[in-house]
C-alpha cells in the first residue's frame, strides 16, 4: 500500500488459481452488535452548545464505565477498542497496530525477520515444514520440506496446542530453538540458532527470449529499487530491451521506491508521475528525472485484483502517460497514502494523510463512505458479478472519465482497468478447485521427499534461457504424466467428493492445469524461486499475453486504440 510503512504478507506460496479462497481470507472482519435494554441515563458533564465532544471525554466515559458497569472491565482493552473504533470511522486503511502486528510491519519495512527460515503449514491436526529458505539456519541444519514439527523447546506443537510461530516478535539473533521433528518413521532433534532471514522483494528475473525480459516484484519495501535495478542491469547485459513487470498480488509499499522505478522507465524529464495531497498535506508532485540508466523500449505491466496502492501507481502512471500496456484484471482500487506514528507503549497509529492522483488527474480509490463492511462487499462483488471472467461485466461507479496522453479513456474510483483483459477460466473461481489445489499442496508437502525420490525429480541449473514452451529445461523427472496421475489419484481417493469435478467436458483442461500445479508446487518446494517463476511463466496466460504483445510489436496499436481489448 502507498504509505510510509506497509504490511504485505506475501511469503507463502502463490495461489494463482484460488482467488475466491484468497478473497475470503482477505475480507475477514468483526461485526459488533449492540442491544439496549433497561438504560439508566447518567449525565457525564457539560457538552458544548455545538455538540462537540470535549477533550478528555473518552477518559471520562471510561471512568464511569469502570465505576458503574455491572462487571469488571479491562480499561486498557477499552481504550484500544475506542481508538480502533475511531479509526474505523475514518477509512478502511487507517489502523491501530499492536506490538505483535508491528513485527510483520517491521519485517516488510526492512525485508527481513529474525527466525529459523521455515514456513509452517497446518495439515489436519499437525504442523509441517512447507518451505525452507535457502542458506537459512534451518536449511544449514538439514530441515526438510515435509518434516512434521512435533515440539519446539520441549513444548508440543499441533493444531490443538497452537502452531509453530516463526515470527514471535521476541526473538533475537543467536537465540537457540530446539526442534523435535518426525521424518518418515524417524524422530530428529535439532538445535538451531535464529538469524536474520532476508526476504527478496524481487524474487525472480529472467529472459523470455533474446530481448524480452521479466521481473517479478512482490512488494515495494525499502530495497526494491536497488534490487530492481540490479535485475534490470543483468537482463540488459543479456540483451533485454523489452520489459514485463509483474506486480500481481503486490499490496504496495513505500511510495518513494515506486517513484524511482517509474522514473527509470522514462527518458523524458519532468513528467508528472503522481501527486499527493490532503487537508494537512500540501500538494506534492512527483516527476520523472529523465535519467534512465538502461534502455527499455516497450513496457508491459501485469496486474490483478490484488494489485494495490503503490503497485497501482506503477500501473496507472504507465497507463496514463501511454508508456506501456497494462495486462490482466482490474486492480484493487486503493488511492490513499498512510503515515505511521509510533506510540510510547509499542503500539502505532497508521493514519491516512493524503490521497494520490495519477497523471491524468484521476483518483482510483474506491468509495468507502458507507463503512468498512460495504467497502469489503464491493470487492467481493467482483467474484459474483462475473467481472473476473468477462471485461464487459466490470461495473463503473458514478465516475468521471479521464484520458491518457494518447486519448484512451480511463476512469476514477475504480482501480486501474487494464488495457488488455485476461480472464480466469470459470472453474478457477470454483470453491472445489480451490479446495482441490489446497489438498494437492497438503499431499505434496507431506510426501515431498518420497515423490522426488520415486520420480527422480531433479532441478536443472537455473540459467537465463528461453522459457516459452520449454518448462522441461528447469527440472528433470522420469515420467511427468505418471507423477501427475499418481498424485491426483491419491488426492481424489482421499477426497472422492471432487471426482465429479473432473467428469465434465473441460476435464482435460482441468487435469492439465492440475498437473502444472503439481509440478509448480514441487518446484516451489526446492526454494529456487527463479525456477518456480520461470515454470509459471511458461503456461501463465497473463504472462503469455504480455509476451505475445511485445513479440508481435502490438504496444503502439493498443495504446492508440481507444476501444477495450
Amino acid at each position: 500500500m502507498a504509505h510510509s510503512k506497509d504490511t504485505p504478507h506475501n511469503i507463502s506460496k502463490l495461489q494463482q488459481w484460488a482467488p475466491l479462497f484468497l478473497a475470503l481470507a482477505i475480507g475477514l472482519g468483526i461485526v459488533v452488535g449492540m442491544q439496549m435494554g433497561h438504560v439508566r441515563v447518567v449525565k457525564l458533564g457539560n457538552a458544548t452548545k455545538t455538540g462537540k465532544i470535549e477533550i478528555g471525554r473518552v477518559e471520562e466515559v471510561l471512568r464511569f464505565i469502570e465505576s458503574h458497569y455491572v462487571d469488571s472491565v479491562n480499561g486498557q482493552f477499552l481504550k484500544r477498542a475506542a481508538i480502533q473504533g475511531m479509526l474505523e470511522k475514518l477509512d478502511p486503511h487507517s489502523k491501530y497496530l499492536s506490538p505483535k502486528a508491528m513485527v510483520t510491519v517491521n519485517r516488510d519495512m526492512y525485508n527481513e525477520y529474525v527466525g529459523l527460515g521455515i514456513l509452517p503449514r497446518i495439515i489436519g491436526d499437525s504442523v509441517f515444514v512447507s518451505y525452507v529458505f535457502d542458506d537459512s539456519p534451518a536449511d544449514l541444519k538439514g530441515v526438510q520440506v515435509g518434516d512434521n514439527i512435533i515440539a519446539v523447546n520441549g513444548q508440543n506443537v499441533d493444531a490443538a496446542h497452537g502452531h509453530f510461530d516463526e515470527e514471535d516478535g521476541d526473538s533475537e539473533v543467536g537465540d537457540t530453538v530446539h526442534l523435535t521433528l518426525r521424518r518418515h518413521s524417524e524422530t530428529v532433534h535439532l538445535s538451531i540458532p535464529k538469524a536474520k532471514i532476508p526476504l527478496n522483494e524481487v524474487p525472480a528475473h529472467f529472459m523470455l527470449n533474446d530481448s524480452i525480459c521479466y521481473i517479478k516484484i512482490d512488494r515495494f519495501g525499502e530495497n526494491v529499487y536497488k534490487l530492481f535495478m540490479q535485475a534490470l542491469e543483468e537482463l540488459s547485459e543479456l540483451g533485454g530491451t523489452q520489459l514485463i513487470v509483474d506486480v500481481r498480488g503486490n499490496a504496495g509499499g513505500f511510495l518513494n521506491e515506486v517513484i524511482k522505478i517509474i522514473s527509470q522507465l522514462f527518458a523524458q524529464q519532468d513528467l508528472p508521475i503522481v501527486w499527493a495531497e490532503g487537508v494537512h498535506a500540501p500538494r506534492k508532485v512527483f516527476r520523472t528525472k529523465g535519467r534512465p540508466f538502461f534502455e527499455v523500449k516497450e513496457v508491459v505491466i501485469l496486474v490483478d485484483e490484488q494489485t494495490a496502492s503503490a503497485s497501482e501507481i506503477l500501473a496507472g502512471a504507465i497507463q496514463d502517460l501511454s508508456r506501456g500496456v497494462v495486462v490482466g484484471r482490474r486492480t484493487f482500487g486503493k488511492g490513499l497514502v498512510q503515515e505511521q506514528f509510533a506510540l510510547p507503549d509499542g503500539y502505532a497509529l497508521r493514519i491516512t494523510t493524503a490521497r494520490y492522483y495519477l497523471p491524468s488527474g484521476r483518483s482510483i480509490q474506491r468509495d468507502y463512505r458507507q463503512g468498512p463492511d460495504a467497502y469489503r462487499e464491493k470487492w467481493y462483488r467482483r467474484l459474483s458479478s462475473g467481472e473476473l471472467l468477462n471485461r464487459d461485466s466490470i461495473h463503473y461507479p458514478d465516475t468521471v472519465k479521464y484520458y491518457t496522453l494518447k486519448g484512451k479513456p480511463v476512469f476514477d474510483k475504480s482501480g486501474v482497468v487494464p488495457d488488455v483483459f485476461v480472464p480466469y477460466h470459470s472453474y478457477e473461481l470454483d470453491e472445489d478447485w480451490s479446495n482441490f489445489n489446497n489438498a494437492l499442496d497438503d499431499y505434496i508437502v507431506r510426501n515431498n521427499a518420497a515423490i522426488k525420490h520415486k520420480y527422480q525429480f531433479e532441478l536443472v541449473a537455473d540459467s537465463n534461457a528461453v522459457v516459452e514452451g520449454s518448462p522441461d529445461i528447469l527440472f528433470k523427472v522420469v515420467d511427468t504424466l505418471q507423477l501427475c496421475d499418481d498424485v491426483m489419484d491419491q488426492v481424489l481417493s482421499a477426497n472422492p467428493q471432487w471426482k465429479d469435478f473432473f467428469a465434465h467436458e473441460d476435464s482435460l483442461r482441468k487435469k492439465q492445469d492440475a498437473c502444472q500445479y503439481i509440478l509448480s508446487s514441487l518446484l516451489y518446494s526446492t526454494g529456487k524461486k527463479n525456477s518456480y517463476y520461470k515454470f509459471e511463466a511458461s503456461h501463465d496466460p497473463v504472462v503469455q499475453k504480455g509476451y505475445q504483445i511485445l513479440l508481435h510489436a502490438k504496444v503502439d496499436s493498443i495504446l492508440n486504440d481507444t476501444l477495450p481489448h
